[in-house]
């Protein structure tokens, strides 16, 4: 009788692979709705049971934690997924924070505690961080439309210089908004170009 062979243990990166994979086959629902801007996103519970579930099936765990500002340092999001079977082996992702201001107007008036507001931002980070590490994908606030006939003018460079200069996502959404209310709706093909190819780099540079 010959001896059977026993399957290799998958590393921490076939793991978090083979959970990505997984996520996408379950065709997930979005219920969170920008009733402003007419979109709809994931909500940190349309994912999270799922992703806890294929976690324990393959063998991972995940811990969250923001990181104080340390001298020149800022204050960042770090999400550290662990291979269960040998703990030693993660991986870990990383991302500036921002603040939240809830329920602010624009004039400077209302808003919720601060311990509120520190609330949504650890839910907040704990959720895109999350959805970086699993690329759990929505759409993004430039790829909502077709962009029209006559917006194929080219970005100049200081505009390209602005988004290549973005060191997270959010600045990167914030930067692109800006230049699209300044540019107009001819420069959306070069300015959704440049946010794409910016997108990808900094998603590279959190694995």
């Amino acid at each position: 009788m010959k001896d059977q062979k026993q399957e290799k243990p998958m590393n921490v990166y076939q793991k978090i692979q083979k959970v990505r994979s997984e996520l996408v086959k379950l065709n997930l629902k979005k219920t969170g709705r920008n009733t402003y801007s007419q979109y709809t996103y994931y909500e940190l519970g349309d994912f999270l049971p799922a992703l806890n579930k294929l976690m324990d099936d393959n063998g991972l765990m995940t811990r969250f934690v923001i990181q104080s500002k340390n001298g020149n340092s800022p204050e960042k999001a770090v999400l550290e997924v662990f291979n269960s079977q040998s703990p030693e082996e993660k991986v870990v992702f990383y991302s500036e924070t921002a603040e939240v201001e809830i329920g602010k107007k624009k004039d400077g008036t209302g808003g919720a505690e601060p311990i509120q507001n520190l609330g949504g931002k650890i839910t907040y980070m704990r959720r895109y961080m999350l959805m970086v590490a699993f690329e759990i994908v929505e759409s993004d606030y430039i790829d909502r439309r077709p962009a029209k006939k006559g917006s194929e003018l080219e970005l100049n460079s200081a505009s390209i210089e602005k988004i290549e200069a973005a060191k997270t996502q959010d600045e990167l959404i914030k930067v692109c908004k800006k230049i699209k209310e300044v540019k107009g709706e001819k420069y959306e093909v070069s300015l959704r170009n440049h946010y794409t190819k910016r997108k990808g780099e900094l998603e590279n540079e959190n694995v």
